[in-house]
Parts: C-alpha cells; structure tokens; sequence
C-alpha cells in the first residue's frame, strides 16, 4: 500500500495576535530569505509551499508556520509523485483553484490519526486522611486598667502649668568689668607655671676610663641552664 502523501498550502491568513511584519520576520526566518520575499506569501491569497510529503513531514511543516504566525492547509494527493518544493511565486492559478478551506471548528485529523491520551488511574487504596485535631482554646488576657482617679482633664485652650511651674530662675550675669580684649593681632602667650630648676649634687659621680669592665666577675657570672632530661625517649629503628 502506497504512503499517502499531501501538499502544503500557505493559506495567506495570519494567526491571531500575529502581524504582517512579524509573520514576514519569521518566515525568513525559517527559509533563510528575506522579509520583502516573504511578504508575497502573506497576500490572503493561497500558495503551494511543498509538494509530496508524508504525513509527519506534513505535520512538522505546519507546527513551524504555525510558530510563525501563518496558517496552513492540506491537501491529499492521488498519486505519489517526487517530492519538489515549488516556490510561492510560481505557484500557477491551476493549483490555487483546487485548494479549499474546510469550514472553520473543522476537525481536520482522522480518529486514528489523533494522539491518544490514557487517563492515568491512581491507587490510592493505601491513602488515608488524618483525623482533624480541633485548635486549642486561647484564653483571652486579663488586662488591668490603670487608675486615672487622680487625673483630670483641663478645659480646651487652658493652661497646662501652674504660675509657679512657669517662673524662671534669673539669669546669672558675670562681671567682666576687669577684663579688656588685646588689639588686633595681639600674639597671646601660654600661661604657665614657673618651677625652679633642680641642681642635682653629682659631686660622688665620676666616669670610668673606655673599655673598663663596669660589671664585677660575680655579677657577670651566670648559672648554666638545666639539661632537659631525655629519659622517656628512644630512637627508632
């Protein structure tokens, strides 16, 4: 039994949401031309696109236009002729004038040519729900109210301090009337404390001869150091 095969129609119509420009775009794309080339094919006019492909081939041809942005359409041929890929722009009015649309929600794929989705059945004999625990009552906190026996409250606009709350201490003011400022770039000294100098007496003191031994020999002797004890070690083989 020969393989059927099918050609590929450009239907000229764009997808929702899909614009001339970017159908154009994509489409040289996809064939390696350029989007002033492509633009023909998107008249609203059909074209042939491929001629003699199987169905998976078929199938492949119409996920990519519709990636782009076109819609396609099948037809089924008679015969089984050799595979060519007529260009758009050559596409005769003969070929155009056998192509038809089938009505729109068209179920266009055979019984057994749609994929079959199994339903997959879960066992969930083993399942079980834990027993609901119902939450633990909170108490409501006892809140102590303060007492505001003592308090009152003043009338709008009234004064919050006593007249006694509201005197000021008087202000100190120093008296300056000995001091006088120094002219202008007057250069003002340190005040210090004089301290008489100290005179030591270092008439006991004299200076010992370069190169004199200053340290006596028994201060210039010193105990050796201990030898550490080494009886706990050995040498390994």
């Amino acid at each position: 039994m020969d393989t059927p095969l099918y050609d590929v129609y450009l239907t000229g119509k764009l997808a929702e949401n899909a614009t001339p420009a970017q159908a154009a775009q994509r489409l040289a794309a996809l064939f390696k031309s350029t989007p002033d080339a492509m633009t023909g094919m998107l008249t609203g006019k059909p074209h042939l696109l491929k001629r003699g492909i199987d169905k998976n081939t078929a199938l492949k041809y119409r996920e990519a236009l519709a990636s782009a942005g076109v819609e396609v359409a099948f037809k089924a041929q008679a015969s089984a002729p050799t595979t060519t890929l007529v260009p758009a722009q050559t596409a005769t009015v003969a070929e155009a004038s056998q192509l038809s649309l089938a009505p729109a929600g068209t179920d266009l794929l055979k019984p057994d040519e749609r994929r079959q989705i199994v339903a997959s059945v879960i066992d969930t004999t083993t399942l079980q729900l834990a027993p609901q625990s119902p939450l633990p009552a909170v108490e409501a906190a006892h809140v102590i109210a303060p007492d505001v026996s003592g308090l009152s409250l003043a009338a709008a606009g009234g004064e919050l301090l006593s007249a006694q709350e509201r005197e000021q201490p008087p202000i100190a003011i120093p008296d300056v009337s000995d001091l006088t400022l120094a002219p202008a770039g007057t250069i003002l000294e340190t005040l210090h404390e004089s301290v008489e100098p100290v005179e030591p007496d270092i008439s006991a003191l004299s200076l010992a001869p370069a190169g004199t031994e200053l340290l006596t020999p028994e201060q210039r002797e010193t105990a050796a150091p201990p030898a550490p004890n080494t009886d706990h070690l050995t040498l390994a083989n």
